[in-house]
């Protein structure tokens, strides 16, 4: 189980909002560097799979645009996996926050 460390990253569920420049992810294998962004995209992701980019984008108040960005360099980093198909499939966060 991993942990998250950032400089003055605060990230509130239901109306999130998002401070601060960027957190550290630090599992087993070794620490990767996500932004305040990538943290609330993950941390919403683990509480609920199925959500869609344009539902965390009204949650964290980000353009849709920003949140599949973010969602494309999570994948790179091997931290987020979409299981299934588009329309029926989910999210899962392959490393624990």
């Amino acid at each position: 189980m991993g942990t998250v460390k950032g400089k003055n990253a605060t990230v509130r569920d239901k109306n999130t909002t998002v401070r601060g420049k960027n957190a550290t992810v630090k599992t087993t294998d070794a620490t990767v560097k996500v932004s305040a962004t990538q943290k609330a995209v993950l941390e919403l992701l683990s509480g609920n799979g199925k959500l869609t980019a344009e539902e965390m984008a009204n949650d964290i108040g980000r353009d849709i645009t920003i949140i599949k960005r973010q969602i494309r360099v999570l994948k790179e980093k091997d931290l987020l996996h979409h299981i299934g198909f588009d329309k029926t499939g989910y999210w899962k966060v392959t490393k624990s926050l």
